[in-house]
């Protein structure tokens, strides 16, 4: 007898969790071990050092995501335990997915893989790739459909990363190319692919509130509190840490203060946007990441911040709606606007950063890519590997252009594998509804005379 739509759609979910949980207690049970230190006390010393001077900033990026990046997502006022839920689950999923690939292709040895902190610190950076995509359908998918997003997009961004870092050598220490625009040009392909060409019309429980506006900005002080630390944390200690530190917080000032001016000057009345607030306030974290860790004047960071906060709020006033309109983009969160334009934005800032320290060779001048006082020259031939500036100059704009390239095809083939039947895509009247995936209290004393008929049709593939 076949199963009733809504028990289908009921069991997909936790039956796709319980077999994912299982291979992985298989997998760690037969193929993973902590990392032992030696028992000499030069070891373990050192051990904790590495322990004291990165669980601080790892936990940052933990309330980072959790906590801010959830919140940041409950602009939809019928949608915010779904997206807080979501992006929890989609979190704890993708690191364990990104330690399996990891340990596989990086450090499996004599059929061990040792995991230690620094390991599960790479896997939650592969796990925000993620985070970050999914803003371009929220609201429109169905967990499984972004459980399988995320299977697909884990490895194409541990290769991409490889690529970019380890082949093109590029310098990312913040993660503006390798994460932010990878992850916003794959969410687009997603939604291309997902929704083909047809253009998603306003849905009537899209539109924000005052309630769930306020939750979303309270998410971005979350964030911009914390960003330094996700911008920090894989940087050498010491100077070159603690220039990531200083040049972050900087941006990030610059771009609160320069998304204020802009949002006002924008608006007819001269009153303020919440998106604009809740997104330019960030963008000035996402730009300078890739030269965070340059030795370079203050009026530098300060000036990449301003320009980012500009291109993102110009992003949601004028190109959004134009994407929309004629290459029928969707991007429910306006992931383009924070975590596209910013990007890019800051990989040319990495190209004329690059080309401005390979002319300084006396130590003394604006920029440098080591800790101040040796020869500039010298350190830049030891940073590149030899290329010289321009050399790595189009090192950097070559791994911008693998970010954008291989994500958007990986998007598209993501997206058209995500229409699939049996992965259960909400119909368009019953997208942005928390009562599909919970019960809700209030729903559950007073149900509606089609609630039972609305959780059956979850199971149906929409028309389009």
């Amino acid at each position: 007898m076949a199963m009733p739509p809504s028990t289908h759609s009921r069991c997909l979910l936790p039956l796709f969790l319980g077999l994912f949980q299982g291979a992985l207690l298989l997998f760690f049970a037969l193929f993973v071990a902590y990392d032992e230190a030696s028992a000499q006390a030069e070891d373990t010393i050192l051990v904790a050092n590495q322990v004291y001077s990165t669980f601080p900033f790892f936990q940052d990026i933990q309330v980072m995501l959790v906590v801010g990046l959830g919140l940041l997502l409950t602009f939809l006022p019928r949608y915010g335990f779904s997206a807080l839920t979501h992006n929890f689950l989609l979190l704890i999923f993708s690191v364990q997915w990104a330690l399996v690939l990891q340990g596989l292709l990086h450090h499996f040895h004599h059929g061990q893989i040792h995991l230690d902190l620094h390991k599960l610190l790479i896997s939650e950076f592969a796990a925000v790739t993620v985070l970050i995509s999914v803003g371009a359908i929220l609201g429109r998918a169905s967990p499984c459909q972004l459980l399988v997003m995320a299977i697909c997009e884990i490895p194409v961004y541990l290769t991409s990363e490889w690529v970019i870092v380890t082949c093109l050598g590029v310098q990312d220490v913040g993660g503006t190319i390798t994460i932010h625009v990878f992850s916003c040009y794959f969410g687009l392909g997603v939604s291309k692919g997902l929704f083909r060409a047809t253009q998603q019309p306003l849905h009537p429980k899209e539109t924000p509130t005052s309630h769930s506006d306020l939750m979303s900005l309270v998410g971005t002080l979350i964030l911009w509190v914390f960003w330094p630390s996700f911008v920090a944390v894989l940087c050498q200690p010491g100077n070159a840490q603690h220039r990531a530190i200083l040049n972050t917080l900087l941006a990030m000032n610059a771009s609160a203060i320069t998304t204020v001016v802009a949002s006002s000057l924008l608006e007819r009345d001269g009153r303020l946007s919440p998106s604009h607030l809740q997104n330019g306030s960030l963008a000035g974290g996402v730009a300078i990441g890739v030269v965070a860790d340059m030795s370079m004047p203050p009026v530098a960071a300060l000036a990449l911040g301003s320009l980012s906060a500009v291109v993102c709020v110009l992003g949601f006033r004028f190109l959004a709606p134009l994407l929309g309109r004629k290459l029928t983009f969707h991007d429910q969160c306006g992931i383009h606007n924070l975590h596209g334009l910013p990007g890019i934005l800051g990989a040319a800032a990495s190209v004329v950063a690059v080309l401005v320290a390979s002319k300084d060779t006396s130590g003394s001048h604006s920029f440098q890519l080591s800790p101040v006082g040796g020869n500039a020259s010298e350190v830049v031939e030891g940073q590149w590997g030899g290329r010289g500036g321009g050399g790595q100059a189009l090192c950097q704009a070559a791994g911008l252009a693998v970010a954008v390239g291989a994500s958007l095809l990986a998007g598209l083939l993501t997206g058209a594998a995500l229409r699939l039947p049996c992965l259960a895509r909400p119909p368009e009247r019953l997208c942005f509804d928390d009562s599909l995936y919970f019960k809700i209290q209030d729903q559950a004393e007073s149900p509606g005379p089609d609630s039972s008929a609305e959780e059956g049709a979850l199971a149906l593939k929409e028309q389009v």
